[in-house]
């Protein structure tokens, strides 16, 4: 059994994006420790023996869950290390970040060890955890507890939370932003969130759009990325910045009452009917 493997569930509609995940992965910390997978659908990789990483496939209609389904089936690991297709490693990596995280996570008994982009931590006003200031609580009272972000999962806790059944990964979030029980201190209890990021990780793609400083950041790094996508334009991600950081100052309660008076027309919502039936066939309240 692996101690830790870095597993990356990949769409097979994203290809274009793939090259750029491993190109800058390579480049960036050429000497990572850890095997490196992919799970796709059914799409072949012609340069993984270029980049030391092996393919697996979930299927056709695989979707987000199937193909963790399948990682903890085919990888023997005591830890998965999730990644998506578009968060591309952009500083080098001179050791190991996470030799001292399993020791943590074994020592506290931790199943879910999130290390969410910059852009996506929303959790700075939790309980810190002892005398480490970058190191939270995720408390009941967040929105989101569980996410598609970067974590390290304990096999039997990933195992448990991503259950048996086909969905995406906005029904997968949906879920946890919608559950009870994953917003409780017992279903929390053995979770934290890291704010170092520590894989200096950048957010590739929004809205199907290259993010104009992402694309920037690796320019002058001396990388230019492969694929061809649009960049959205820096009007449309100013917005998309702005509301993160209004959510960040808007507690919980006033969030979800200001969704219900505007009837927003999110992602998670336009999933919602398909989020009952799962929490319904896993027994998630």
């Amino acid at each position: 059994m692996e101690k830790l493997v870095v597993v990356g569930i990949f769409f097979d509609g994203y290809y274009d994006l793939w090259e750029d995940y491993l190109e800058c992965f390579e480049l960036f910390w050429p000497d990572c420790p850890y095997k490196k997978y992919i799970i796709n659908n059914t799409c072949e990789l012609k340069y993984e023996k270029v980049y030391n990483v092996e393919v697996l496939h979930a299927g056709e209609d695989a979707e987000y869950s199937r193909k963790v389904q399948t990682a903890i089936e085919l990888i023997d690991a005591e830890y998965y290390l999730l990644l998506l297709e578009d968060f591309f490693i952009g500083e080098k990596i001179s050791k190991d970040p996470f030799e001292e995280i399993l020791q943590f996570m074994g020592d506290e008994d931790i199943e879910y060890y999130s290390m969410p982009l910059n852009e996506f931590q929303t959790n700075k006003r939790r309980k810190k955890i002892g005398q480490k200031p970058y190191l939270r609580r995720i408390l009941p009272q967040a929105e989101y507890t569980i996410s598609c972000q970067p974590a390290i999962w304990k096999r039997d806790f990933l195992k448990k939370c991503i259950g048996k059944e086909n969905f995406n990964a906005w029904v997968f979030e949906g879920i946890y932003t919608r559950s009870i029980r994953a917003h409780s201190g017992k279903f929390l209890q053995k979770t934290c969130e890291d704010h170092r990021n520590l894989l200096h990780m950048y957010h590739g793609a929004l809205q199907g759009k290259i993010i104009p400083d992402t694309y920037e950041h690796f320019i002058n790094k001396g990388y230019k990325l492969k694929n061809k996508r649009e960049k959205i334009s820096c009007y449309q991600y100013r917005i998309h910045k702005d509301k993160a950081k209004l959510k960040e100052l808007i507690p919980v309660f006033l969030q979800k009452k200001i969704k219900t008076i505007k009837k927003s027309n999110s992602v998670i919502e336009r999933y919602q009917q398909e989020i009952d039936e799962i929490m319904g066939k896993m027994g998630i309240e």
